[in-house]
């Protein structure tokens, strides 16, 4: 399957935006003793030493890159080696065809096969150099990551020129070894260096000292001046405002809606949506793992939330499964639609990296 999509990337990457930008992975070192990270893409093993609560770009490429990751570190016993196991292998989401791959194989009559993990196990072995001699070490993890997206955006809000923008993606990947079982944790933060991070964290390229993981997620949802979201109107202020208004007020202005106010005028309408998460419901539909998310604010089911990829959307919020989800304040940046995900009321469908989010960060 793997073979057969990079085969299918390559036939049409003429399809794909040619100015797309980089995709890179961080590995940050959570733990207490210095781990040594391999990364096999293109030529020999290439090595990083990531000392005690700091960061590493270990990888970095354009669109469709792939990597196989190494790590090891020295336990108690003074033997250095790779970890013996993981105690969990977090959920980065999945890797989607590009639409100009989906539509090609679509035309050929071909299936469309299904979406690999970002990040996922395996067992390569590979030589490496440590201490001044080659070893042979098991690549234990394979990272594959999603394809940036490209968006058209004015050059100026003086006038109407465009210019095509594509995202910087940041993964981040935190391991801590465990020098006693040699055995290690793996963790990550939400994907970065999407549209709408600000600052932008691709620029960290060296590792970084003392690191403040809360920060980190913090920053990587902060939002540009122009599109942060500014406080929910007064009564006062909305008083005077019909129905039929409140949605495209709140779109243009940019401000969060609760779905508690929801309206039928919303349907249509771009807008930033917020609610706590009451349950979650998983169904199989032709074959696609769904996933319906409901508010605690419209215990009606007026308002729900869904994707057609359950995991691809885990991957987006920064959590390892929806029970995290649950009690939390989940944003929505996008065009409310009807009979999508509910037959009553709006529907909240995501399908882009940058339509969904944790308020504040990923619950843990």
């Amino acid at each position: 399957m793997r073979k057969l999509t990079l085969a299918l990337v390559t036939c049409l990457a003429a399809a794909l935006p040619a100015n797309a930008q980089t995709v890179t992975l961080d590995v940050c070192n959570t733990g207490t003793i210095d781990i040594d990270v391999f990364t096999l893409q293109d030529g020999p093993a290439r090595s990083s030493n990531i000392k005690p609560s700091t960061c590493g770009a270990v990888a970095t490429g354009k669109d469709g890159i792939e990597a196989y990751l190494g790590l090891a570190f020295v336990d108690s016993r003074g033997q250095w080696g790779a970890p013996t196991r993981f105690d969990n292998v977090p959920n980065m989401g999945v890797r989607e065809l590009p639409q100009a791959a989906k539509l090609a194989l679509a035309l050929k009559g071909q299936s469309i096969p299904a979406a690999p993990k970002i990040l996922s196990t395996v067992d390569k072995p590979a030589t490496v150099r440590h201490a001044n001699a080659f070893a042979t070490l098991p690549m234990q993890l394979f990272f594959q990551p999603a394809f940036p997206l490209c968006r058209l955006v004015r050059v100026d809000v003086s006038d109407e020129r465009k210019e095509q923008v594509c995202e910087d993606l940041v993964y981040t990947l935190m391991v801590e070894a465990h020098a006693d079982s040699h055995e290690a944790s793996l963790g990550r933060l939400p994907v970065g260096g999407g549209f709408e991070d600000y600052p932008p964290l691709t620029a960290r390229k060296k590792p970084v000292a003392q690191v403040n993981w809360a920060e980190i997620a913090a920053a990587r949802k902060q939002r540009p001046a122009e599109t942060r979201a500014s406080a929910p109107p007064t009564r006062e202020q909305t008083s005077t405002q019909n129905a039929a208004t409140i949605g495209s007020t709140a779109s243009s202005a940019g401000l969060t809606q609760s779905v508690a106010g929801y309206q039928p005028s919303w349907i249509g309408h771009t807008m930033i949506v917020a609610g706590t998460v009451s349950r979650f419901v998983r169904r199989d539909v032709n074959g696609e793992p769904y996933v319906y998310l409901y508010f605690k604010e419209r215990p009606d089911s007026t308002v729900v939330a869904c994707t057609r990829d359950a995991d691809w959307l885990l991957g987006v919020l920064g959590v390892d499964d929806f029970d995290s989800v649950v009690g939390t304040t989940l944003e929505f940046r996008g065009e409310v639609v009807k009979g999508t995900c509910t037959e009553q009321g709006a529907g909240l469908w995501i399908y882009e990296r940058t339509q969904a989010r944790i308020a504040g960060g990923p619950a843990r």
